[in-house]
Order: C-alpha cells, then sequence, then structure tokens
C-alpha cells in the first residue's frame, strides 16, 4: 500500500490519476473527431451547391410516327392544351405535344390561328369536315380512313422539325423551388417537353410520384437543394 506523507498522495497514486486523466482526454480528443467528420459527411450529403461532376446526358423520348395527314380538314372533340405545355407555334411542335402524349391520337393545327387542339380515343376517328388552314394529322389509323375522305401526303413545304436545344448538365437527387408543375410523367417526356417550350430553361422530375416541373429564366439559376429522387435538368449555363 503505498505511503502518504502529511495526508498526500503518493506518486503512485499521482501516476494513476494522470494516466487516467490522460486516457479521458484522449477519449474526448477521438469522440470529437469522430463527431466532425460524421457532421462534415451530412453537409455533403445535403449540400445546395450544384454539382459540377454529374456528366450531362441528353433524353429525348422516342417519338410514335405519324400516320397520315389530312390538309384543310378537321374534327370536332378535339382539347386546346392550357398552361406552359400550350405554346406551339408550328405544326410540327404540336404533332410533338401529341407525340409525348400517351392519350393523344390525333391533333387539328390552325396554319393561320396557330392553335393546337388534341384528340384522344373518344375523337381521332370522328368524321372530318372541311375547314381552310387547318390541318388534321393522325398518329393512329383508323379503321374507316381512306373510305370516306382519303389522307393526303405531307405538302413538301411542311416546316422542318427546329433542333431542340441541348441538356447541358443533369443534378441526381436535385431540385430548384418553386417550378411550374407539367402534365409529363417519365424523365424523357419532361425533358423533351422542356425542350420545345419558348419559356423552359431548367426542370425537376420526381421519380418517385413521376412529376415534372419546369423552370423559367426567373428561378433556372436558384439554388441548389438535396432531395433523394429527383433529378434535375438544364438547358442553360448558369453563372458561378
Amino acid at each position: 500500500m503505498a505511503k502518504t506523507e502529511y495526508g498526500k498522495p503518493s506518486k503512485a497514486v499521482l501516476t494513476t490519476l494522470l494516466v487516467t486523466g490522460l486516457l479521458l482526454l484522449a477519449g474526448v480528443i477521438i469522440g470529437g473527431i469522430l463527431l466532425w467528420n460524421d457532421l462534415a459527411k451530412k453537409n455533403d450529403d445535403t449540400s445546395e451547391d450544384i454539382d459540377t461532376n454529374v456528366t450531362p446526358t441528353t433524353t429525348i423520348a422516342v417519338l410514335r410516327p405519324v400516320v397520315s395527314y389530312h390538309n384543310n380538314r378537321n374534327s370536332n372533340g378535339g382539347v386546346k392544351p392550357t398552361g406552359a405545355t400550350a405554346d406551339h407555334p408550328t405544326l410540327e411542335k404540336c404533332i410533338l405535344r401529341c407525340q409525348l402524349d400517351d392519350t393523344c391520337e390525333a391533333i387539328d393545327y390552325g396554319t393561320i390561328s396557330r392553335e393546337c387542339w388534341l384528340h384522344k380515343s373518344t375523337s381521332s376517328c370522328s368524321e372530318l369536315h372541311e375547314h381552310d388552314s387547318i390541318t388534321h394529322v393522325k398518329l393512329r389509323a383508323c379503321p374507316q380512313e381512306g373510305t370516306t375522305r382519303p389522307a393526303t401526303t405531307p405538302p413538301t413545304t411542311r416546316p422542318h422539325f427546329v433542333t431542340p436545344p441541348p441538356v447541358l448538365s443533369t443534378h441526381e437527387n436535385r431540385y430548384i423551388a418553386s417550378g411550374d408543375k407539367q402534365v409529363w410523367t417519365s424523365l424523357e417526356a419532361c425533358t423533351t417537353g422542356c425542350q420545345i417550350s419558348h419559356t423552359c430553361v431548367a426542370l425537376d422530375f420526381n421519380s418517385s410520384n413521376r412529376e415534372c416541373f419546369y423552370h423559367t429564366t426567373t428561378t433556372a439559376c436558384a439554388t441548389l437543394r438535396f432531395r433523394n429522387g429527383i433529378t434535375h435538368v438544364k438547358l442553360l449555363t448558369c453563372g458561378r
């Protein structure tokens, strides 16, 4: 047993206390380092900085072919699109709008009014009527087609498709707040729809609920936020 002098602890006791204190201090330091690394990792996972290491990709939907064109013809029952996807200044963009909608089977396009009307199965095979400056286009053949009004071949002066703007970057698990919800239910259709729009320059697609949101230049370069299952796509370059 260690001896003490005038109530003071011996050298052995002091040594034991010193070693114990050093061990406790080392434990605190190691715990602090581990906690710091864990917090740093979480900050990296939830970083709102743009991920510049993501390789840009281009996603274009596989489009259904046009079956027939009917010049100066229209059919009743078409529905005019509304919202951000309603801008169709050319026949080609009206057709593309239909091609991107699985329920659309035909369109009527006013070459003067530049209005686009979409037909689903309930009206796509309705009787065609004469109407100047309207072109009826079918994406699905009708059983009666060719018996009462033969289809015409596409006019040689028909405008060509305008090359859509390319995808400049994709950001997995990132999104920007305040996007406008669209009708598309796949990333490919959401991307192609944005490319044919006059105002969309970026988009967010949520793979969990299959929702699509468009961004104009007002919000496209806002801060990217972290959220699993959302892909952010840009058609423009934002300044750093």
